[in-house]
């Protein structure tokens, strides 16, 4: 039995927000390089993993969904903790305290502070809920087959 192609849609919409994020915001890959590198490691394992899924290679199904399902999961976790710990603004600018909610503000301001911008905030919104909606799916299908 075939993987619904419907369920597709949110990983392939969160490697375009994640591919967006990697380009365009200059922020993180400025003072959070280590961050930036751990967003290309989550998009590019991604991409195996729906390439594999796609391609059925090496692997049953239920084994690229249960992959992917904690592929999201975890990345979903790490995401939060990250923006509720100040992200890696804290480090750089010691004058930062973990209070200030820097890393909500720089995720979620949608342009409304110094930290964000709209299409930082909305990517980042999207990569968040894709991988939310993408991981628990996921694993609800691997544990029905």
């Amino acid at each position: 039995m075939s993987l619904p192609k419907l369920l597709y849609m949110p990983i392939a919409i969160e490697i375009i927000a994640g591919l967006y994020l990697l380009l365009f915001d200059k922020l993180l890959f400025s003072m959070g390089l280590l961050h930036w590198f751990g967003l290309l490691l989550f998009i590019l394992l991604n991409m195996i993993l729906l390439l594999g899924s796609i391609g059925k290679l090496r692997g049953t199904e239920r084994t690229y969904m249960g992959l992917m399902s904690g592929v999201n999961i975890l990345g979903f976790i790490l995401f939060v903790l990250d923006a509720a710990l100040g992200l890696p603004f804290t480090k750089f600018n010691p004058g930062i305290s973990l209070n200030s909610n820097i890393g909500w503000s720089y995720l979620f301001g949608f342009g409304t502070n110094a930290v964000s911008s709209f299409g930082t905030s909305l990517g980042f919104t999207v990569l968040l809920l894709t991988a939310l909606i993408s991981g628990i799916s996921f694993a609800y299908l691997s544990r029905k087959r």
